[in-house]
């Protein structure tokens, strides 16, 4: 993609309200613990997103971010005095792909951003420093084609600079480390194993001196918490300090005052061997020798949540004046705040409304001289600043219990089963049923979970073939930023490995008006697509968007049509060569389809599968999960874990990106409600999505492998049911003839299993001779008479 660079130095994006931090209001709570401020925003005519902070030696409170407009990301950045605010500051040299800024303050007072960037097909690590009326010079860091990104910056005690990021080598990311003494960057250095993934550093200092790292740590579906010191000699030896079996990742670190370290991760463990799909934020005390945790049950842990306020990740943490440990993080749908003292755990302090809507992953809290933490974030419209002070005497050591660390990690109970790979053969070629899941969001808009958590819980833990993470480029005030689509980008196509598993890079395009044009997953073959938004004056309808679609090879999704809507008028069959029918919203079949439910705050009439193809569209059928990392997606969704409600499987020659989306093109697919189901749909030999003529009888075969005993198996012509068979076994084949109507009919195949799992076969469309014209209405009634008249008895 290339890069558009501003010619020198343009101006910083114009401020629409001013915000000091004198004008924090008064507080919104004040409770024996604490004080809370209300939410205060930094306005910009951007759309900002990753914001970072720090606290400088003068006590003002520094905050960057990534604004995004007109099509390119700029690095801002703004200082508050407890007096004033500056202006508004661009950071960056250059606009483009510019984003996840990392602060931090050097031994000389100066204040450093550190932040990724791509630039002419190569990413930078830069940095820039505030040399007290300006910023110096932008430097590079590291660079490297593949990859840099997640920095993490810390100060220690003698002033140096400690830089954490991942570096990408070989496709995986490894965490690399450097040094600045106040006058130079040192040489970087690799200090995770080569062995495995290493994702999302976090850095800082214990008062006794030692730097630490950590980081979460990949074996296939599984993650680790890291940690490894630097006591100023020599790097200690990486420990693991988490051994279940789930996901434990989002490391986040703090020292004590006794040169203890705590760690703060979040993890969908649930059990000694189960995991769900909600994360939680654990801590733990690490002294160098024994891991600790809590020995109080933590306040407000709860996994079975349904509404907005599901969950806990992305922690942050701070140690405030009077020894208490603060953990900050994000959950569902809002940000929370929980601390633990002598005393023990807080109840949790909802920092923001639990309101349905996007944010950004990150809440980054920093102490300032008085003791006051300030918090700052992406809320649901803008970067926000909040203050909340700690109230109380100082506090004592928390209960803490040792963990036992020696016990063999168990696997996890509730992995997705091996299942056999079945194939067919029509006309001398060898086809495999692959399964996959294009649809599904994360935090990057609205929903939890990290972009690569998504694909390694597909092809480890589900055991998908396929998948594509496709985050709203644009919904709810906020946008997917030119560097943050090209880190999705650059996550997918690191998880992509020809025969094993295949990914693609994607966006949901999502229309303006609810219900209106829909909503739709766009699909690319190419990893290094650009966005075409629906606030662009070219791709703000359906009707402009799919011919530009089809001209990059891309193809557009549509989903839950019967809630959202679908533009039937701008369809076109080549870049939207298939619908989902199924997903977490449920099943949109037809109007009252039953036994899958679809969601009853907003139904269209008319806008369903059967309506689509009774105006005589042509698509085949999908199925997607439309995940968003939520139990039963709020309340609203048919089925408590949302990544399985929906699969799609194609009848492709080989696993790779090209021969999946042949498949698709040609609907030679099917949708399923979640469950492995294998379909084969056939008339007169020709596989689902054909289009045939036939003139008298047809013959249709269909044969059915289900996950559970089926329940029924019904051929559906024109939106009825003209057979239905009912064996309750799990395998069915069986042959049934019809003769097609005159005209163009179509046909397609519907499985329903006794546990109400489904699958849809693609239609095959049947075009069948008119018969002949009768002769004209007067002709036959005279002819009739004069027959009749002939036929009757003589009464003379």
């Amino acid at each position: 993609m290339p890069d558009r660079a501003a010619p020198g130095e343009p101006e910083a994006a114009a401020e629409v309200s001013e915000f000091q931090r004198k004008e924090i209001p008064d507080n919104i709570a004040d409770e024996g613990g604490y004080s809370l401020s209300a939410v205060r925003h930094i306005i910009t005519e951007g759309n900002d997103d990753f914001p970072a902070a720090a606290i400088d030696r003068e006590d003002n409170l520094w905050v960057a971010w990534s604004s995004y407009r007109d099509g390119v990301d700029t690095i801002l950045a703004r200082r508050f005095s407890p007096s004033e605010a500056s202006e508004i500051m661009q950071v960056s040299t250059q606009r483009g792909a510019e984003f996840q800024p990392a602060m931090a303050v050097d031994n000389q007072g100066r204040v450093w951003v550190v932040w990724s960037a791509l630039r002419k097909g190569q990413w930078f690590l830069l940095g820039r420093s505030w040399e007290g009326d300006a910023f110096g010079g932008e430097i590079v860091l590291d660079k490297s084609k593949e990859g840099v990104f997640a920095p993490a910056l810390c100060s220690s005690a003698m002033g140096w600079l400690w830089l954490a990021w991942e570096r990408i080598v070989s496709g995986a990311p490894h965490i690399a480390v450097q040094t600045f003494d106040g006058d130079r960057w040192g040489g970087v250095q690799i200090i995770s194993e080569p062995s495995a993934p290493c994702r999302r550093p976090s850095l800082t200092e214990t008062a006794n001196g030692v730097i630490w790292c950590a980081w979460d740590e990949w074996q296939e579906g599984d993650a680790d918490i890291h940690v490894r010191g630097y006591t100023g000699q020599a790097w200690l030896a990486s420990q693991s300090i988490t051994e279940h079996a789930a996901m434990d990742m989002q490391p986040a670190l703090v020292g004590d005052n006794e040169g203890n370290l705590w760690i703060a991760y979040a993890s969908n463990r649930s059990g000694p061997k189960s995991w769900q799909v909600p994360k939680w934020i654990y801590v733990r005390r690490f002294d160098g020798r024994t891991l600790y945790q809590p020995a109080q049950t933590q306040v407000g842990r709860d996994l079975t949540k349904k509404k907005e306020d599901q969950g806990w990740e992305f922690p942050r943490l701070i140690m405030d004046k009077g020894n208490r440990l603060w953990i900050f993080g994000r959950a569902s749908h809002s940000f929370s705040a929980q601390s633990l003292s002598e005393g023990g755990w807080s109840d949790l302090i909802h920092l923001t409304p639990h309101q349905w809507g996007c944010r950004g992953q990150r809440i980054q809290p920093v102490i300032d001289a008085a003791g006051d933490i300030w918090i700052v974030s992406r809320g649901l419209e803008r970067i926000e600043v909040q203050r909340l002070t700690p109230k109380g005497e100082p506090s004592g050591p928390p209960k803490l219990k040792a963990i036992l660390t020696s016990e063999k990690k168990r696997k996890l109970d509730n992995i997705g089963p091996d299942v056999e790979r079945c194939r067919v053969e029509v006309d001398g070629a060898t086809f495999n049923v692959y399964f996959g899941d294009l649809h599904a969001q994360s935090s990057h808009s609205d929903a939890m979970g990290d972009a690569d958590e998504f694909y390694a819980r597909c092809r480890w833990v589900y055991k998908l073939d396929f998948a594509a993470l496709t985050d709203h480029e644009e919904f709810c005030m906020k946008q997917l930023g030119r560097g943050e689509w090209n880190y999705l980008c650059n996550v997918a196509s690191r998880f992509s490995e020809d025969g094993r598993f295949v990914t693609f890079c994607g966006y949901e395009w999502t229309g303006t008006l609810h219900p209106g044009p829909g909503h739709m997953s766009v699909i690319h073959a190419d990893p290094r697509a650009e966005i075409l938004s629906r606030s662009g004056p070219d791709t703000d309808t359906p009707a402009k968007l799919l011919p530009k679609l089809k001209n990059a090879g891309a193809i557009a999704i549509p989903h839950h049509i019967g809630w959202t809507g679908f533009d039937w008028e701008s369809f076109d069959p080549e870049v939207q060569p298939i619908v989902e029918i199924c997903s977490i919203h449920g099943a949109y079949e037809y109007e009252g389809n039953q036994p899958i439910p679809y969601r009853s705050d907003n139904v269209i009439p008319g806008y369903f599968v059967r309506d689509m193809l009774n105006k005589g569209l042509k698509f085949g059928l999908c199925a997607c999960s439309g995940g968003h990392g939520l139990l039963a997606h709020h309340g609203m969704g048919w089925k408590e874990e949302s990544y399985l409600a929906g699969l799609t499987a194609v009848y492709a020659e080989r696993l790779t990106r090209d021969s999946i989306l042949d498949a698709i093109k040609k609907r030679r697919c099917y949708a399923t409600s979640g469950a492995k189901i294998f379909l084969d749909f056939r008339i007169n030999g020709h596989m689902m999505g054909s289009e045939i003529d036939a003139e008298g009888e047809i013959e249709i075969a269909a044969n059915v492998v289900g996950t559970y005993r089926l329940n029924r198996v019904e051929i559906i012509r024109n939106g009825d049911v003209i057979h239905t068979v009912r064996k309750h076994k799990k395998h069915l084949s069986f042959t049934h003839a019809d003769t097609a109507p005159p005209g163009t009919s179509y046909y397609y195949l519907r499985v329903v299993q006794n546990d109400n799992e489904m699958a849809w076969s693609s239609p095959v469309w049947v075009t069948a001779p008119e018969k002949a014209e009768p002769p004209p209405e007067e002709e036959q009634t005279d002819q009739t008479d004069a027959n009749q008249a002939e036929n009757q008895p003589d009464d003379s």
